[in-house]
C-alpha cells in the first residue's frame, strides 16, 4: 500500500505571476509548457525585467471527457508584463496546502488526490492549484530526483486575484 504524502500549510505573501493560458489536451502539456515558458522569458527579458524561478503550471480547470485542461505556465515577477494570451496576475497573502512530490512529472496524481481528499472532507475552497518545478530538468536528468511543489491556494472568499495587465 502506497503511503499518503504529508501535507504541509502555508502562509503565502502576495505573489505576483507572468502568465499564458489556455485549454490544452493532455499529451500537449510538455510541449504547451516548454514553448510557453520560452516566450514568456523572452517577453520578461525584453521588458526588462527578470523572471523569478521557478516556473509552474496552474490548473484552472479538467475535463477528463476530452482528455484535456485549462492551464497557465506562469513564472513569478516583480514587475507586470503584459505578453499576448496572458498577463501578469497577483494573488493576494493567504493560506495555502503543498505536498512535496518527488519523482517523475506523471505521477502527481497522487499528491493531488491526497489534497483533493483533503479539501472535501474539510470544506475548504481551492482558488488555484500550482505545480511549482523546483528542480532543473535540464541540470537533473535523472526524473526520480525531481521536485515539485503542489500547492493548493486556499480561497477564503475574501481576497481575489488581482488581474493587472
Amino acid at each position: 500500500m502506497m503511503t499518503k504524502p504529508k501535507i504541509n500549510f502555508q502562509s503565502l505573501p502576495p505573489t505576483m505571476y507572468v502568465f499564458v493560458r489556455q485549454w490544452v489536451k493532455w499529451m500537449d502539456i510538455p510541449q504547451f509548457f516548454e514553448t510557453h515558458l520560452q516566450r514568456i522569458v523572452h517577453v520578461m527579458t525584453q521588458a526588462g525585467v527578470p523572471p523569478q524561478y521557478p516556473p509552474s503550471i496552474f490548473i484552472h480547470k479538467v475535463d477528463n471527457e476530452a482528455e484535456q485542461s485549462e492551464l497557465s505556465v506562469a513564472i513569478q515577477t516583480h514587475s507586470p508584463v503584459a505578453i499576448t494570451g496572458g498577463g501578469t496576475i497577483e494573488f493576494p497573502a493567504g493560506a495555502a496546502l503543498m505536498v512535496e512530490h518527488i519523482g517523475a512529472l506523471e505521477n502527481t496524481e497522487i499528491a493531488h488526490d491526497c489534497l483533493s481528499e483533503y479539501v472535501e472532507i474539510n470544506n475548504l475552497t481551492v482558488g488555484v492549484a500550482i505545480e511549482e518545478y523546483r528542480s532543473n530538468l535540464t541540470d537533473e536528468p535523472d526524473e526520480s530526483k525531481w521536485i515539485t511543489h503542489i500547492i493548493y491556494r486556499l480561497y477564503d472568499g475574501k481576497e481575489v486575484p488581482r488581474l493587472i495587465c
